[in-house]
Order: C-alpha cells, then structure tokens, then sequence
C-alpha cells in the first residue's frame, strides 16, 4: 500500500532582483560615517500557486549581479527542495571545490573586501536572500509562519524591539548628498538634525519612544570617547529608568578602556556589544572574556566569532 503522496511543491516561476536606496542622515560610527543612501537587494520570487515569497540583504553590485546570475538555478525548481536550490548557487560559486569567489564589481568593492568586519560581499547574504525568499512561500504553502520552519520552531509569540541611536554628525559640513536637516521635534525632523552630545542622544531616545513606543535603546559606538558614550547613556537613564540601554563601539576600545568605564557605568548597561576586540596576541572572545569577568557586565557580539580559535 502506498503511504507517501507523490504530490509535489509549488514551482519557482519567476525571481526578479531589485536593487533600492534610501537617503539617510550623517550616521557615525567607527569607521567614519555611513553614507548618504543606504541600499538593499530584494529577491521577489513567484510560484506556480500564485504566491509571492521575499528577501532582503545588503545592498551593492557584488551582490546584485549574484543573485542575478542565480536567476537560471532558482527558476523551475521546487519550493519544498529548497536546499538542492541554495546548494547549486553555492556549487556556481565554487562553494563545493574550495575554490569560492565573490563577485567584485569595481575597485570601491574591492576595497571593502579588505576591511576585516566587511559582510557587504560574503556569499552568505546571495544564499540568504534566496533561502528566506524559499522559506517564506514554504511558509505560505503549509500555512505555517517561516519560524515554525525553522531550529526548534516557534518558541514566543512576540518579543520586544530595541530602538537603535546615532551620533548624527552636521550634513551641511559635507557636499556629499544627505537627507538635509528637517524641521520639528519629532522623530523624522530629529533624525536629520546633528547629535553630537548626550543630551542629543537622549532627545533621540525620546523621539523614537514617542513615534514607535520604544522602550530599549542601544547606542552606536567608537564615535566618542568611551566616558563620553556611556554619559550618553546616563542621560537616557535619567529620562527614562526603567530603559534597558546598550552600547556598541564596534571593538573601538581597548580592554583597559572597556574595564575602566564597565566598572564606572556597567549598572546602566543591559549589556555591552562588542566592547572590546582582539589585542597583544589574544582573541576577540578571550579580551571579552576577560572585559565579563572584571566588570561582571554582561556582553553581547556580532564580530568576534569569526574563526574557529574564538568559537573554541
């Protein structure tokens, strides 16, 4: 007797890539500031049951011209055999020989490549944009949300949002294309205005609370000095107590640094991101380690794990 249906997933029928911007304010942060627009890739993907699934990941030409060369492995294959569809992409890349290449497009790309914390070109973000495209019309076959779908499924019904704060630096210093300064106290006249004290970061805070109901906050980093972030901090907590704040510099301080304003300011901290990075020969999660065990403030990462010694 036959007991597993031969009936098929819905086919991919189409996938169109579709490069966008948006202008933005003079954000800072380690490196200098981000630029005047920031761009995404969507991957819109349609199938034979008339659904639209979508993805998105960093923006840039690398990435836009792989996922258009991935068009011809996405077209025609099945939903539900949506690995055999990322492992062609990652074969076409040399993923499988050890011969992986990211496409570069001009020397600007190039040039990121070089910087060590650069993900902008990583073949991960052309899989990613594909894999959550798949899983999201997988999702909608089933009738499942795409969490359901994945790890040990869904574990909560919601989970809260932190807002996310920068050091605003003055666009009418640069000719570069930024959004000008807009008008008002809101949340969109602030966010175009300089903020380059604590008091500005703080009005941010409020504005963001005020627009979207944010109660969290977490602060970028490696702008300032260290005492003068975490005072930023402080003024955040003075509005608003009950706030779970944190700050990310990026790794910008050193171990000394990090311990010195853990110690002085760690009560105000949720926890902290990337405090602190790789130094006289020891690595990223071993100076962080070190950072939790002399402040006892709890740390958080998108950096350090990036090879195997700091996994270990």
């Amino acid at each position: 007797m036959k007991l597993v249906s031969s009936a098929s997933s819905p086919l991919i029928t189409s996938m169109r890539v579709i490069p966008v911007a948006g202008r933005d304010s003079m954000l800072l942060n380690l490196c200098g500031a981000h630029g005047p627009w920031f761009i995404r890739n969507l991957v819109l993907l349609e199938s034979s049951d008339g659904r639209t699934g979508m993805g998105e990941v960093p923006g840039g030409e690398g990435i836009l011209k792989a996922l258009e060369n991935a068009v011809p492995l996405v077209v025609g294959t099945e939903v539900a055999r949506y690995q055999r569809t990322l492992n062609a992409i990652r074969a076409s890349h040399g993923a499988h020989t050890g011969t992986m290449q990211h496409q570069v497009s001009s020397a600007a790309e190039a040039a990121l490549l070089r910087q060590p914390h650069e993900i902008n070109l990583r073949l991960d973000n052309v899989i990613t944009a594909v894999e959550a495209a798949l899983l999201d019309l997988l999702g909608q076959h089933l009738g499942v949300p795409v969490c359901e779908l994945l790890g040990a499924g869904q574990q909560r019904e919601r989970v809260p949002m932190l807002a996310y704060l920068f050091y605003v630096g003055d666009s009418a210093r640069t000719d570069l294309g930024y959004a000008p300064p807009g008008g008002g106290d809101d949340w969109y006249g602030m966010r175009l205005r300089a903020a380059m004290d604590a008091e500005a970061i703080a009005d941010l805070a409020d504005a963001a609370a005020e627009r979207y109901g944010f109660q969290d906050f977490k602060l970028k980093g490696g702008v300032m000095s260290a005492q003068d972030e975490l005072q930023a901090i402080a003024a955040i907590k003075r509005r608003r107590p009950d706030a779970r704040c944190t700050v990310d510099p990026n790794g910008a301080w050193s171990l000394a640094q990090a311990v010195e304003v853990g110690k002085e300011y760690g009560h105000l901290l949720a926890y902290a991101e990337d405090p602190c990075g790789p130094e006289q020969g020891y690595s990223g999660r071993e100076i962080m380690a070190e950072f939790k065990r002399a402040t006892n403030v709890r740390t958080a990462t998108n950096m350090v794990a990036t090879d195997w010694r700091q996994m270990g």
